[in-house]
């Protein structure tokens, strides 16, 4: 009898679901970052919407001609095939170009608003230094109000004031003796009110530094440790780290898809497994023609849906199947074998065969 050994066929799914999903993030990625490149571009709007619609066109060559491409190669169609990778590469180009350039220049614009960011609490915080110090440094004042209030109440000779001029001209000792007391208030004063700048100053600067969020005083410290470590500078650490995120990006999203489909196309057919008597061999080897059935019966299975409004070509399904068998080791099945096994099988999934002018069709069934 036969017994196919392909392993756990949902865990195979998963991983095929899996990389289809990342792939399908990646194409997202992409073309958002083309769009957001592509508005910086050009001097006015229509430019700039010409870069992106050059931009979303790129991406959807890029994610669609490889397909293609092997399509035509695999049908022998090279010169098509050569076009459809030039296509592909074209527009990798492009879409490569445009996302090192996004991955550059958001880089460092972050680099730039944390390096910002770190001065300015740099400088509010040297300000509140400052301005401690200037508090120490004066000591214990009195409030300015309640020296004016002392000041206003002092009693000095009007004749003094007038000579003096308020205490500011101290020609004569019997001056200074008399104003004595008003200079050493006004000394006080100006002590209070400098104090006073300063708690403004602190108060006020207290508030700024709140409100900046905190950040390193290194703008990029996975840039700098790797430079340190390999010896070079960040700048070139930072085009590696740009060059990255693009190839990662382009890739995921040039190719993913095109894995994805190829990987479930030419999986591995289960192999078969024949038991045999010792005094009967002949009857247990299983024949040429039941390999040919279950071959076909498992392609059914796998490439193919039921559809009644949907229908194929004979030779179009015949050019999948062997496709799908080719690089499996197993033998070749004329195309005469297989439409008449197919459409056995069809007619039992409540397909029928159809013929025409342009040549035969299986309806009632549809490729995936």
């Amino acid at each position: 009898m036969l017994t196919p050994t392909t392993g756990p066929q949902h865990r195979i799914r998963s991983h095929r679901m899996a990389i289809a999903l990342a792939s399908v993030v990646f194409c997202i990625v992409s073309m958002a970052v083309n769009v957001h490149y592509g508005m910086t571009l050009g001097t006015s709007t229509a430019e700039r919407a010409l870069y992106v619609a050059a931009s979303v066109a790129a991406d959807l060559v890029k994610i669609a001609a490889p397909a293609l491409a092997l399509t035509h190669w695999e049908e022998r169609k090279s010169g098509l095939a050569v076009v459809a990778f030039a296509l592909w590469l074209a527009a990798v180009i492009w879409s490569t170009s445009s996302a090192v350039g996004f991955a550059l220049s958001t880089r460092e614009t972050a680099n730039a608003q944390r390096l910002a960011l770190a001065d300015d609490r740099s400088g509010w915080t040297t300000t509140i230094e400052r301005a401690e110090s200037g508090l120490t440094a004066l000591g214990r004042v009195r409030p300015s109000t309640v020296i004016n209030a002392e000041i206003a109440s002092l009693t000095i000779d009007p004749v003094i004031l007038r000579r003096t001029r308020h205490c500011s001209e101290l020609a004569s000792e019997t001056a200074r003796r008399l104003c004595a007391p008003m200079l050493r208030l006004k000394a006080e004063l100006a002590a209070a009110e400098a104090a006073e700048r300063l708690q403004a100053e602190a108060v006020t600067s207290r508030t700024q530094l709140a409100a900046i969020p905190v950040v390193g005083s290194q703008p990029d410290p996975p840039a700098k440790a790797i430079a340190r470590l390999i010896g070079t500078d960040e700048g070139t650490v930072r085009v590696g780290f740009a060059l990255l995120l693009a190839g990662l990006i382009e890739a995921g999203s040039a190719l993913g898809l095109t894995l994805v489909s190829i990987q479930g196309r030419n999986r591995p057919a289960p192999r078969l497994v024949t038991y045999s008597t010792p005094s009967k061999p002949a009857r247990a080897v299983l024949t040429r023609h039941a390999q040919a059935t279950l071959l076909i019966e498992l392609w059914v299975d796998e490439e193919t849906r039921q559809d009644p409004t949907a229908e194929i070509q004979a030779r179009a399904a015949y050019q999948a199947f062997t496709r799908w068998t080719r690089g499996r080791s197993v033998g070749a099945i004329t195309e005469t074998k297989f439409g008449r096994e197919f459409t056995r099988i069809l007619m039992t999934k409540g397909g029928v065969k159809t013929k025409r002018r342009d040549g035969a069709y299986y309806r009632g069934i549809a490729l995936d």
